[in-house]
């Protein structure tokens, strides 16, 4: 018996060592499900760490939010093309640096987005939120967006430094594909997440490891369990249950970035981002990011602008194309002139005082299917 044990034994740790090593081959050569932590941190090891060059050339660690662009860049050559990357004290788009209070009689306008609100393969003054700066009277407009970022990073990058800046009106910048970076701990690099704990968010992964400890540490990781992970979650993709506790979690994330909007006695404005098949003309109907932002607007009374239409237009008339990853110039001038007529159309309106249940939509007219600005 004990022999036959022992036998047993080693047959299993056999199996187990042939299993890790064709999980590491497997992983070595992965291409990430976008819904698992495992999957990126496998894409990270090939595309940074195997190489030695474990950031981004414009990023830097930030313990709270994972990362943020690096402060202080001048003229980076940062996208491998011919654009170039400014960024302020702050580690934001742009070189200046705003001030923590506006001027007098200036409306604050902050954008919280991704890649597509940083600007991506776009000069510093090709964003729309810089067009939208140079083009709303006696308003000031701070790009806050950050390439990578889901929700999550968002909300915390607004609770711990937007608010501080004393903004009228906070856009979410929406990207549907965002809500999937919302349940995992690693992305670009590792970063912070949420959990939700009896419908309530609980966050993990604070302080964030930075990429050399990630990587001092990835020998001592069981990558069998990677494997099963990303597994498991084209198994949940391809049953629906992915997009299920996505959209769930999301919602509360961003009750919570609603939240931490009014209190700073900020109005909230919600605008869906279109991206690729979202832009090509002949897309029918409304997309499931559309229905998803729509909903959630309705029943939280939230103003929300669409840009489907203009972006589509814009694909059409042949400035923009749904083929690049990121929008061009043609795409960022295309959103901030919608966001030009619509803010323009929205009278200054009483700011809610923190700490009160703030007025439906203050400020902002209804979303009526008759606008475009409605899906």
């Amino acid at each position: 018996m004990p022999k036959r044990l022992f036998f047993a034994a080693l047959t299993l740790l056999l199996t187990l060592l042939v299993a890790e090593a064709l999980a590491r081959l497997f992983l070595a050569h992965a291409t990430p499900t976008g819904y698992d932590a495992a999957s990126w941190r496998a894409h990270w090891m090939q595309n940074h760490a195997a190489a030695g060059d474990l950031y981004y050339a414009f990023d830097t660690h930030d313990p709270l939010l994972g990362w943020r662009s690096r402060p202080g860049l001048r003229d980076e050559p940062a996208f491998g093309n011919q654009a170039r990357l400014s960024t302020n004290e702050l580690g934001l788009r742009g070189a200046a640096t705003p001030s923590l209070l506006p001027a007098p009689g200036v409306r604050r306008i902050l954008v919280l987005g991704d890649s597509f609100t940083f600007g991506e393969d776009v000069e510093d003054d090709e964003t729309f939120a810089a067009l939208l700066d140079q083009s709303l009277p006696r308003s000031e407009v701070l790009n806050f967006g950050v390439h990578g970022f889901g929700h999550d990073q968002m909300l915390l990058l607004f609770r711990e430094v937007g608010r501080k800046y004393s903004p009228e009106i906070v856009i979410l910048a929406f990207v549907y594909d965002d809500i999937y970076r919302n349940l995992v701990s690693f992305r670009d690099f590792a970063k912070p997440r949420f959990t939700l704990r009896d419908d309530e968010l609980a966050l993990s992964n604070v302080p964030v490891p930075t990429p050399e400890e990630i990587l001092a540490s990835s020998w001592k990781r069981v990558h069998l369990f990677d494997a099963l992970e990303m597994g498991w979650a084209w198994f949940e993709f391809g049953t629906g249950r992915v997009d299920a506790r996505a959209q769930k979690l999301s919602i509360a994330i961003l009750d919570a970035l609603l939240e931490e909007i009014r209190s700073a006695g900020a109005r909230p404005l919600f605008v869906y981002l279109p991206v690729r098949d979202e832009m090509k003309p002949d897309t029918p109907g409304v997309s499931r990011g559309e229905v998803f932002l729509t909903d959630f607007c309705a029943s939280r009374a939230v103003p929300c602008l669409f840009l489907g239409p203009v972006l589509r237009d814009a694909v059409a008339r042949g400035i923009e194309t749904p083929d690049r990853l990121h929008w061009g110039p043609g795409g960022h001038l295309a959103a901030a002139r919608r966001l030009h007529h619509y803010l323009r159309a929205t009278p200054p309106g009483p700011k809610p005082r923190p700490g009160t249940a703030p007025v439906k939509n203050p400020g902002f007219p209804e979303c009526a299917a008759a606008d475009d600005s409605c899906p």
